[in-house]
């Protein structure tokens, strides 16, 4: 017992006796290995968490939740055009997306009861002019694009509309 309090008491004294073993850091043949600063850790486990939590933060950014105007425009598109890959390169979502996470989107609203029922009742509460205005960003189908190029110039715009315009008549749609 006495020689338990007489190794504590060199311990804190600092003094060392020749019956202790040396440390890891005093030990003959390990002068390559740097010792830690009680700072240098705490530094360095700071910076790793970090870390850590930036590239969790960029994840959970990656995986942000569909909004149901998102949702609204996906169905919508998907109807229209019935190619994701196209709508994955036409439709400006309020976040980019990869191809494969709209379709992994689309799979989840048509197989999944509890994600469909969600988004489905997210977009009957979206405002009917938000709807509108996401009407206009769903792209054309093929039907509607061969119609549309088959409309001429002349038909749109008939021969009488069109005036021969002048520097003063362009001064003065300038000035208004």
């Amino acid at each position: 017992m006495i020689h338990d309090t007489a190794a504590n008491n060199s311990k804190e004294s600092g003094i060392t006796t020749g019956t202790s073993i040396p440390s890891h850091e005093n030990r003959p043949g390990n002068n390559s290995l740097p010792s830690y600063r009680s700072g240098d850790f705490s530094r360095t486990m700071k910076r790793k968490a970090s870390r850590i939590s930036h590239h969790k933060a960029k994840r959970e950014m990656r995986n942000a939740p569909w909004t149901p105007g998102d949702d609204y425009l996906l169905i919508n598109s998907v109807v229209m055009v019935c190619n994701l890959t196209e709508v994955c390169h036409t439709v400006r979502f309020a976040v980019h997306f990869t191809e494969k996470e709209i379709e992994r989107r689309w799979r989840d609203l048509l197989f999944d009861p509890i994600v469909s029922s969600t988004a489905l009742k997210a977009i009957e509460h979206l405002p009917s002019f938000m709807k509108s205005q996401l009407d206009r960003q769903i792209p054309f189908s093929s039907q509607e694009d061969n119609i549309i190029a088959q409309i001429s110039f002349s038909d749109v715009y008939p021969d009488g509309v069109f005036k021969s315009l002048n520097i003063h008549s362009l001064v003065s749609i300038d000035l208004l």
